[in-house]
């Protein structure tokens, strides 16, 4: 798509007014089911092929347009940055500059999905800051332009947004830099068990250090995808697996100790998400899963138990 006709074709004779009106948003967060690499990128990027998941746990944006020309954001931890170093903040300013006029609007996010724990918070809360804005702005974008502004924010976003715009149970096969998306259907009817202990985990860092030619696992991509069409959580289990959790282990034992326990209370696979340090467990039994979130819920800093 040539973007530049696109923004001329829909924008030229536009008579935009803003007006004092505001949209809330839930912001999903993602599990990785699987979590391959495939090479490093000239770029520092790396080339991926993920299986991505949405969740129930969601935080909460409200996105309002407002009169002073800034980008004021407000959240209930004080830990989070409130200035352009928050994605949310770059995710309203690349709209802006897509859209061709700046503008004035408040950001409020309510934080329930623990910061760096591979759960995709932030990019969450970008996506939702996007989807929001190009409401409040009348639909100046279609989706494909919306994706492509949210992969200048961050490789998550796409997934984050395409999983807020589906209103339900999301998951895809993720691959490039994790913004080309396939998505399939998921029938696993999974009971997912999150713990994140006190500790996060840098991405940037996990990558940075990842040595590729000493993983000793890699996931089969492909028999994992079989395994979730086919709602088989034996498959998963046999074929799943993430690159970054060595690399992550060997600094942070704490990580295999959490699936160690997450195993005993009988989950049916159990990975670290992303480059962690949440770990979550899969589990078939209602009654095993409640035993184990109430075992992580006691002795660390998170634990969540839902779909």
């Amino acid at each position: 798509m040539d973007y530049a006709n696109y923004k001329e074709k829909n924008f030229a004779k536009r008579n935009f007014k803003l007006t004092m009106t505001k949209t809330t948003e839930k912001s999903f967060a993602k599990l990785n089911l699987a979590l391959d690499v495939i090479s490093r990128l000239e770029n520092g990027y790396h080339e991926l092929s993920m299986i991505m998941q949405s969740i129930e746990l969601h935080d909460i944006v409200t996105v309002e347009l407002q009169t002073r020309n800034e980008i004021l954001i407000s959240c209930n931890k004080d830990y989070i940055p409130t200035d352009e170093r928050n994605v949310a903040y770059k995710a309203a300013a690349a709209f802006m500059d897509e859209f061709g006029e700046r503008f004035g609007v408040n950001i409020d996010i309510q934080k329930s999905i623990p910061v760096g724990g591979g759960l995709a918070g932030g990019s969450s809360n970008a996506a939702s800051v996007l989807i929001g804005l190009n409401k409040l702005t009348r639909f100046p974008f279609d989706n494909e332009v919306l994706m492509k502004i949210g992969k200048t924010v961050g490789a998550d976003v796409p997934f984050c947004m395409a999983a807020q715009l589906a209103k339900e149970d999301f998951c895809a096969i993720a691959e490039g830099i994790g913004e080309q998306l396939t998505p399939i259907e998921n029938k696993i009817d999974a009971i997912y068990v999150l713990v994140k202990p006190k500790f996060s985990i840098s991405t940037k860092w996990a990558f940075t250090n990842l040595d590729i030619a000493k993983v000793s696992r890699h996931p089969n991509i492909s028999a994992v995808v079989s395994g979730i069409k086919d709602g088989d959580f034996n498959i998963v289990a046999k074929n799943t697996a993430n690159v970054l959790e060595g690399v992550v282990s060997a600094r942070y034992p704490l990580i295999e100790k959490l699936k160690n326990d997450m195993r005993s209370f009988g989950s049916k696979f159990c990975l670290m998400s992303g480059s962690g340090s949440t770990v979550f467990g899969a589990f078939d039994d209602k009654r095993k899963a409640y035993s184990a979130f109430e075992h992580f819920d006691k002795t660390q800093e998170f634990a969540w138990i839902g779909k």
